[in-house]
């Protein structure tokens, strides 16, 4: 063992230190680092380890790696600055985990230098503790909320969808019955009605689309993801649609919202195969892809991916879209990462 510097004086110090009222240690400095010297009694009591088992040892003897990693950083400052250095640490010790703020003071030799570290803290078990609670209720209504837009956003497709082909069906009614006084003036006033829903459904998705770029980030896996759409979506499995095992960090309403437009757009027009991955953009963006076999556009563009488009880029992303001969690709870019994944390039880097 490296002598301690300065051992008398610390002597002195260890008889009045343990009749401190709060838990406090003395740490020795070494050559090669930092010993217990001392705890007092309201430190036995508060972390469960007795003077027995730390006075004398080298903290990376006789503690957890996990609480060494957290302290030394905090040692050493206060060792080679010479200063006060306060910090907050969670001590995981029988019977449970404890919470506590702690301060270091350096203590000096006749030399100036630092021979010892005087340590006390306070018990902020229960304010951890409270925190850690409403950490918990805003998570779970940050994913309430997120549930709550994710039905929205559906109920609000697949509203939208059937007051398109309503439309569409009074178009043909309209020429079929052309003539027909009474079923004219009908078929118009339903024409209007379908009118007005499809903008209120419109509008109100637009208010929901608006907010699905905030909240909190979460893992989503995205294999259970496209497992439940494309159920949904192609019940009959009239398509072969492929996907992989990515995990997506992102706001998980925002990415239901995504997968769900593209799947949409490419399940109505895809011939046999509909293929779909991600992969990560650049910092702090991730590409959500969706490859077909449909053939070459022939229609507007869907109104749906127009409006996640705009949503989308009020968040440094956007919609993006390349047709060739052998098959069509739909981008959906969102603010999101995903950990050990490479960079792809845009469409319009990629040779099609």
């Amino acid at each position: 063992m490296t002598s301690l510097r300065g051992a008398p004086l610390l002597a002195r110090l260890k008889a009045d230190f343990e009749h401190l009222p709060f838990p406090a240690f003395m740490i020795g400095v070494e050559d090669d680092g930092f010993r217990f010297l001392a705890i007092n009694p309201p430190f036995e009591a508060a972390t469960g380890k007795s003077a027995s088992q730390l006075e004398g040892h080298r903290p990376e003897d006789c503690l957890h790696p996990d609480i060494v990693a957290q302290i030394l950083p905090f040692y050493r400052t206060c060792r080679d600055k010479a200063r006060p250095v306060s910090f907050s640490i969670t001590l995981d010790t029988a019977p449970q985990a404890y919470a506590w703020r702690a301060a270091l003071t350096p203590l000096l030799g006749r030399d100036s230098a630092v021979i010892a570290l005087h340590g006390q803290a306070v018990d902020i078990s229960e304010d951890y503790q409270a925190l850690g609670h409403a950490a918990r209720i805003i998570a779970g209504e940050a994913r309430a909320r997120e549930q709550l837009q994710i039905l929205m956003s559906d109920t609000m497709a697949d509203l939208s969808r059937a007051l398109r082909e309503a439309r569409a069906l009074t178009s043909d009614l309209h020429g079929e019955l052309a003539g027909n006084e009474d079923a004219d003036a009908t078929l118009d006033r339903l024409r209007r009605l379908v009118g007005a829903a499809d903008g209120a459904v419109r509008q109100a998705d637009v208010l929901n689309a608006g907010t699905l770029g905030h909240g909190l980030h979460s893992a989503v896996p995205l294999d259970l993801l496209c497992a439940d759409l494309c159920q949904s979506l192609d019940p009959e499995d009239r398509l072969r649609i492929s996907y992989g095992e990515e995990r997506i960090t992102a706001n998980p309403a925002l990415v239901h919202v995504c997968l769900r437009a593209l799947l949409v757009d490419a399940v109505q027009t895809a011939r046999r195969w509909v293929e779909i991955e991600a992969m990560p953009v650049s910092e702090g963006l991730v590409r959500l892809r969706l490859r077909d076999d449909r053939a070459a556009p022939g229609r507007d563009r869907d109104p749906a991916l127009v409006q996640l488009s705009s949503v989308l880029a009020r968040h440094g992303g956007g919609v993006e879209t390349a047709h060739d001969t052998r098959w069509h690709i739909s981008d959906a870019i969102f603010p999101g990462t995903m950990a050990g994944h490479a960079h792809v390039p845009a469409l319009q880097q990629i040779a099609l």
